[in-house]
């Protein structure tokens, strides 16, 4: 289909990744598979689309890395990719994408607009952000451009090359495996609205720059082990608790918690930091499923081998067993016969 331009097949029950390539579909700008139940290695399911600018696979069964062939598509306005099961690191070339570094719009490569920027049929689409899900149509889906790679198993740091992404307007990285600090250079982020960065791994301070970020509305660090002063100036004093809880170390308003105290503590002992570590990798461990279905297994197997090994080497002990197992059905017979027998002559 060479004129395809929009195609959106989310909220369905698809098992099978559909095979759309340049050759097959060359006019395509929008592709939408969300919600559905695509499984398989993603990048043997995503090629290169040169003129796409909306590509949302979120809420399927993706795994794998994210290839660096999508640096490729260097039109992408929105791109989501959450909630699959993706691992690996973050492709450091996302900067290659132009359409997050200058201003462009949509309408550029979309043949839907007139020439008076109205739509002549109502394109739209569902982009999360801040906090929300949001439909976009019309001007605002013109200019609006976001990354949600929320909802992973991603690892690795966040690449100091996303803050060349000067056009971006929001950025989900949430609920994955990221490690290492929080990139000095989101200062040049100079757009964007929403940040969220919650249930990582992320470390040490939060860059004192970021407070630059005149349009951020909607920003959350949330559930890391970040530590350090938060940042309270500029816009930044209005953001709330829920934005940094779950930091143990951080402190400082918003927090009700005094960062002297933290100042006057006296650096730990190697040998604690070690041991506080192996509590906090033992606390971790002790959550995961895969920690109480071997419990399971394991009292499972010594209940029933610490039964069945001394029968097997003691005579005296299988004598006595089986004494009481003969004992248990004598007992439960004569009880039957005589339950038999009140209900055979009173009722």
């Amino acid at each position: 289909m060479e004129q395809l331009v929009d195609l959106h097949l989310g909220g369905n029950c698809f098992t099978k990744p559909i095979i759309i390539n340049a050759s097959s579909a060359p006019s395509l700008h929008m592709l939408d598979l969300s919600g559905n139940y695509l499984h398989g290695y993603l990048p043997n399911h995503l090629p290169v689309l040169p003129n796409l600018g909306v590509l949302h696979l979120r809420g399927n069964h993706f795994f794998g890395q994210i290839p660096e062939s999508l640096c490729q598509m260097t039109k992408l306005h929105t791109l989501d990719l959450s909630n699959n099961h993706l691992s690996g690191s973050i492709p450091s070339c996302l900067n290659s994408i132009t359409s997050w570094k200058e201003k462009s719009e949509l309408e550029e490569f979309l043949p839907y607009f007139d020439q008076g920027g109205e739509m002549a049929n109502e394109i739209e689409i569902n982009f999360a952000t801040k906090g929300n899900m949001h439909t976009y149509k019309g001007v605002p889906l013109r200019y609006m451009t976001g990354i949600d790679l929320s909802m992973n198993q991603l690892t690795g740091q966040i690449p100091t090359e996303i803050g060349d992404l000067r056009e971006l307007h929001s950025l989900n990285l949430s609920n994955n495996f990221l490690a290492g600090h929080i990139p000095e250079s989101f200062q040049n982020l100079e757009q964007l609205e929403s940040l969220d960065l919650s249930h990582n791994k992320l470390e040490g301070r939060i860059p004192h720059q970021i407070t630059k970020l005149n349009f951020l509305s909607t920003f959350s660090v949330a559930f890391n082990n970040l530590s350090g002063r938060i940042p309270y100036e500029d816009h930044f004093i209005t953001f709330d608790n829920n934005s940094y809880i779950g930091n143990d170390e951080l402190c400082g308003p918003p927090l009700q918690k005094n960062c002297s105290l933290f100042e006057n503590q006296a650096p730990r002992p190697k040998g604690n930091d070690f041991g506080s570590g192996k509590k906090k990798l033992l606390a971790k461990v002790m959550d995961e499923d895969l920690f109480f279905y071997s419990y399971v297994a394991i009292c499972y197997a010594l209940g029933f081998w610490g039964v069945i090994i001394p029968l097997i080497l003691s005579k005296n002990w299988r004598r006595k067993y089986y004494g009481v197992i003969n004992g248990c059905i004598d007992r439960c017979r004569e009880w039957l016969l005589g339950f038999s027998f009140y209900v055979h002559n009173y009722f």
